[in-house]
């Protein structure tokens, strides 16, 4: 018999070990609300470009809430997306958009790699520069250099599908988006030419999408507190940074493709204390 047991546990002890006890983080597993996410989205966030449905995956939880509070309120408008949030309770949306958050999404598999847009000189220059005679900002003052994004409000755009971005500037020339709060991204996107917006949505599309962020950064804690004034939440989130009035933020969200995109967050650099940052 004591032979026996030793045997059986020289068995066990050879059995291979979970993910996350070898070392490796285990994933988390998604949520009841992000299922819901899962057919268009992917189930990492990795998105679907052939049917222009962006990639979620590693933008912030605050800021991937914010847009489906968006789309409940219907400052941003979507046949598929609307009834979707609004479906969701508060709690859920939260639940969703910390799971796709955490997510470190490789490109979608479909047969072969999706092609790289063939980037411009011209979406360099938007991106880094702008265009003083259009009055058009440079896009990394909002959205970091490469496209990387200033979590949790600003979200980052490297690596999203050329024709999603140039469907979501259009979204926002044609008013069918409205959820900057201080319209940034309606002025911007009506100052540039249909060829400027091609350029830099491939501009960012040839780039890296970034890794997840810091849980500290990537999601919200406590209650729904309008900051005060000028106030600028830090990465702690002691307050909530979604103010309680304010129309949502810009790309990032599960959507489709020309209902919601680059830039834009509700919270505009100039918004808070009326001094450009």
């Amino acid at each position: 018999m004591r032979t026996a047991l030793v045997v059986i546990a020289i068995g066990i002890g050879t059995l291979p070990r979970p993910a996350h006890a070898q070392g490796q983080p285990a994933q988390p597993q998604a949520p009841a609300a992000a299922q819901q996410c899962v057919a268009c989205h992917g189930a990492r966030g990795e998105g679907n470009p052939a049917n222009g449905f962006p990639r979620i995956a590693g933008q912030s939880q605050y800021y991937i809430a914010k847009q489906l509070e968006s789309y409940a309120a219907g400052s941003r408008q979507n046949p598929i997306m609307a009834p979707i949030a609004k479906g969701l309770s508060p709690e859920e949306r939260d639940a969703a958009a910390a799971y796709y958050a955490a997510q470190d999404a490789a490109p979608p598999k479909s047969g072969a790699p999706a092609p790289q847009a063939q980037a411009s000189d011209r979406g360099r220059i938007l991106a880094t520069t702008g265009d003083n005679n259009r009055r058009v900002p440079a896009c990394i003052n909002c959205h970091g250099p490469g496209g990387i994004g200033e979590p949790p409000v600003y979200p980052y755009l490297a690596g999203l599908d050329a024709a999603y971005m140039t469907a979501a500037l259009n979204a926002w020339r044609n008013g069918t988006r409205r959820n900057d709060g201080g319209q940034q991204m309606a002025t911007i996107a009506n100052a540039l030419t249909p060829d400027d917006i091609a350029a830099v949505a491939q501009h960012y599309a040839s780039l890296t999408p970034p890794k997840p962020i810091p849980v500290t950064l990537a999601q919200k804690s406590g209650p729904a507190t309008k900051p005060a004034p000028g106030n600028v939440p830090s990465s702690s989130h002691a307050a909530d940074p979604r103010p309680d009035k304010s129309v949502g933020v810009g790309q990032g969200a599960a959507t489709t493709g020309g209902t919601q995109g680059p830039g834009g967050s509700g919270e505009s650099k100039t918004d808070r204390s009326g001094n450009a940052r």
